[in-house]
């Protein structure tokens, strides 16, 4: 057999490195490049959820916020108007409020709730004596108390014995969102008001308030 001439082994030996690149293309290669792309997408799909996961947790994130926001309006709005009238709290309040301002509160008569659409009011009577000064800070602080109230009539008399205090009367509505039950029979009013008494204190400290609860007469429907 003749030898190759050296043309014909260049031709030769290109002809091996071709199908060597043909071989390397295919068996290696090719497939990185398909694994490659495949991690590609994987990546894209990652940052896709990445990037939905995060704009969920910025949408819970508002929804928690929205909730605490919504709760805390709630238990303000439950304590402004609670669902009973939760009358010794509320003679704790006005006590607190006329030692605060400086008056005393000589009296304390509510009467029983009254519906009035999707809520109830209670008309409550007050008797106070104390200075004018006293008296215009105790009406400023009904009007921020927590509990929701409203003064609708005031009277004042004057005594020459009594200079410069006042006797001051009264009549405040509170609120609760329980609607009272017109099918049930009322008690006579006084039998169901709670009358508040007063111990005389210290002048300018206010009193004490004591109040006294007839028990809850029986209902035969």
């Amino acid at each position: 057999m003749d030898k190759f001439t050296t043309k014909q082994q260049m031709m030769v030996l290109a002809a091996a490195f071709a199908l060597m690149l043909v071989g390397f293309y295919l068996l290696a290669w090719s497939p990185q490049n398909v694994q490659l792309a495949d991690l590609e997408q994987q990546r894209v799909a990652a940052e896709k959820n990445i990037d939905l996961a995060k704009s969920q947790l910025v949408m819970l994130s508002g929804i928690k916020n929205e909730a605490i926001s919504a709760e805390a309006e709630l238990v303000k709005i439950s304590t402004a108007m609670p669902p009973t009238p939760e009358l010794p709290a509320f003679v704790l309040d006005l006590q607190g409020i006329a030692n605060d301002s400086g008056v005393e509160l000589v009296s304390l008569n509510p009467t029983p709730p009254v519906s009035v659409g999707e809520y109830s009011t209670m008309q409550v009577a007050l008797a106070l004596n104390g200075s004018y000064t006293s008296t215009i800070d105790f009406l400023h602080r009904i009007e921020q108390a927590t509990r929701a109230m409203k003064v609708n009539t005031i009277q004042l008399q004057t005594d020459a014995t009594k200079y410069p205090n006042l006797d001051v009367m009264l009549q405040v509505q509170a609120f609760t969102m329980s609607v009272a039950d017109s099918s049930t029979a009322t008690p006579p009013a006084q039998s169901a008001s709670a009358m508040v008494t007063t111990t005389p204190g210290q002048a300018g400290t206010g009193s004490d308030v004591q109040a006294s609860t007839p028990p809850a007469t029986g209902v035969t429907n």
